[in-house]
């Protein structure tokens, strides 16, 4: 689960892995699942000299992706663990509405057990 700075992208385990924690793309509000997410470095792989470990990987969809990268007001933190979307003009520590979404992932197995008739 930790790759460093050997190298770049993020493996098949590590994407599970963010998939499992995150559900999806992890802006707030957005409803992507995670087919249509991508492993992104929270710190960034060329400019903050960011690992390829899942603590600073973050699921996000294309659309949230491009706008980390290319916004001025926003930014993604760490705090106690946890991944938080702040205002880059933001001092101290994130409030939980700062926090970035988590989904609830249903599982298919348990909905179709609980829908069958006894016996």
């Amino acid at each position: 689960m930790h790759l460093g700075r050997k190298k770049r992208g993020f493996s098949r385990a590590q994407r599970r892995a963010l998939a499992a924690r995150d559900g999806g793309c992890a802006f707030p509000g957005c409803r992507a699942p995670v087919a249509w997410t991508g492993a992104h470095h929270i710190a960034w792989w060329k400019r903050d000299h960011g690992p390829s470990d899942i603590e600073n990987g973050i699921l996000l969809c294309s659309f949230h992706h491009h706008l980390i990268h290319s916004s001025d007001e926003w930014e993604i933190r760490v705090h106690e663990h946890v991944p938080h979307l702040v205002p880059k003009r933001w001092r101290g520590t994130p409030l939980k509405r700062h926090r970035m979404q988590q989904h609830r992932i249903r599982s298919t197995r348990s909905s179709a057990r609980s829908t069958a008739p006894p016996g």
